[in-house]
């Protein structure tokens, strides 16, 4: 339905008949509640088309996190599984002292501005 149809319905004009016709008053409130009928209809359309998008949009959004997960998810494997391959504790003591590596790095450059 679009408005050209409305129009239509609008601008409808019946031809009199003599010996039978109908009430023109009776055919032109028929047409004004099929006209209002339409535009209801119209309106309920233009929602639900609104709403489709607004669900399209959301479904994009899910399908990023989505693949952001699946990523993440990658990293996590690849990494339980290098713990795995070197054993937990020497990833947990290679970092701890890389940490430490770089807590000394520091004092020194703090100590040798201070002596300048």
């Amino acid at each position: 339905m679009n408005n050209k149809i409305v129009k239509e319905i609008l601008d409808k004009k019946f031809k009199k008949s003599i010996f039978s016709g109908y009430d023109p008053l009776d055919v032109d409130h028929f047409f004004d509640k099929t006209i209002a009928y339409i535009n209801d209809l119209l309106k309920i359309k233009c929602s639900l088309e609104s709403e489709i998008e607004s669900w399209k949009i959301k479904y994009c959004k899910l399908l990023e996190q989505k693949n952001g997960l699946i990523t993440q998810n990658t990293i996590l494997k690849n990494e339980i599984s290098e713990y795995q391959k070197e054993g937990y504790g020497q990833k947990h003591l290679n970092k701890r002292m890389d940490k430490l590596e770089q807590k000394y790095k520091t004092i020194l450059l703090q100590q040798q501005n201070r002596n300048k």
